[in-house]
């Protein structure tokens, strides 16, 4: 395997746009998993005192995504159509470093489908996500 085969295909070009924006990092990839992290910050703040509950739906769709392509064919192009979170204690704004990790419950020849936890620093989940998303082939 060349290194560039090791590299997962969503960093082959560097990390996404969006992932830098709000500070998303893939810790681990591989055989239908992903583990990424996020730090919470007051930037992130809902209004409400507490972290606005898409950046955890950005970082449950970020892993499910970076899952998936871990499992389908290389060269195959995926696309969100459906992402049901599930909030389970709001995320306080000093909550600090989020990890979501994301497996692969399912890929077919056209749909995969994922599933999400994501724990604060002190382990405890926040967040369950599951998507579905389209594949095509290359």
């Amino acid at each position: 395997m060349s290194d560039e085969d090791a590299v997962h295909p969503l960093l082959r070009g560097g990390p996404p746009a969006m992932w830098e924006t709000l500070g998303f990092e893939l810790v681990e990839s591989g055989s239908g998993r992903a583990v990424l992290q996020g730090t919470t910050t007051p930037a992130h703040e809902n209004g409400g005192g507490v972290t606005h509950g898409g950046l955890a739906a950005a970082l449950i769709d970020s892993a499910t995504g970076s899952a998936i392509l871990t499992a389908v064919e290389a060269g195959a192009t995926i696309a969100t159509v459906d992402l049901n979170i599930t909030y389970t204690r709001p995320i306080p704004l000093d909550a600090g470093t989020l990890t979501a990790t994301a497996v692969v419950d399912h890929v077919g020849r056209t749909v995969a489908v994922a599933s999400c936890e994501v724990r604060d620093r002190r382990g405890r989940v926040v967040t369950l996500g599951r998507a579905t998303y389209a594949v095509r082939s290359s």
